[in-house]
């Protein structure tokens, strides 16, 4: 792995890191849960961030990105990537805490929504740097 590759993992790590601790920071704060709860919170939090680290680092890694002829392409795959996880954090955490399977369904709804909304933003986003790039290539 290259010197700057490692620099940006360990940046995300850091991150990454930093977001559990606020988000386990606006859980007390906001809700002040039991300690049991406090403890769950952090299992449930550990357990889905984990696997996201593995799934984000192993994406980096691969060569899927590189492979798209456009970078718009590219983006949107990001962006599609991005609300997927997220869906899958938030439906491994909605099990976890056993929720109700009404309850489950409508977060999943919601979800789905969230998740359509950011990658059809990622699209529209991705196809302006695209031609931002374009017309600088052109330039150039």
């Amino acid at each position: 792995m290259r010197s700057e590759d490692s620099r940006l993992i360990w940046r995300f790590l850091a991150a990454t890191g930093a977001t559990l601790a606020i988000s386990m920071v606006a859980f007390q704060l906001l809700l002040d849960p039991p300690r049991s709860d406090l403890v769950l919170m952090l299992e449930i939090f550990l357990l889905t961030g984990a696997l996201s680290l593995v799934a984000v680092i192993l994406a980096y890694r691969l060569p899927w990105l590189r492979r798209s002829p456009r970078i718009g392409g590219s983006l949107l795959a990001v962006f599609a990537f991005v609300a997927a996880l997220t869906f899958f954090n938030v439906w491994l955490a909605a099990r976890l805490m056993f929720i109700s399977g009404h309850d489950f369904m409508v977060t999943a709804v919601l979800l789905l929504f969230a998740g359509g909304l950011a990658v059809s933003a990622g699209y529209l986003f991705s196809h302006r740097l695209e031609r931002d790039v374009v017309n600088l290539q052109n330039v150039a």
